[in-house]
């Protein structure tokens, strides 16, 4: 994770930031790994959209717990 970010960074020009997509990439975090790891997506995501598709339940009550929006497919 920290070397996608850190590419995403780095291929962002000035003014211009890169959209980042991110399939369930929390396979082997704790509940403790996740929640800081949302907190920090959500610090990125005031400058890069960030698209996280999961199948998990954790991964959603972790998002919901810092009030970032998520959308639930039937």
């Amino acid at each position: 994770l920290a070397l996608r970010l850190a590419l995403v960074q780095e291929m962002s020009q000035p003014g211009e930031s890169i959209p980042m997509l991110l399939d369930d990439p929390f396979a082997n975090y704790d509940d403790e790994r996740l929640d800081r790891t949302m907190r920090l997506l959500a610090e990125i995501a005031k400058q890069n959209q960030i698209l996280l598709f999961t199948c998990r339940e954790d991964v959603v009550r972790a998002a919901e717990n810092i009030a970032v929006p998520s959308i639930r497919l039937q």
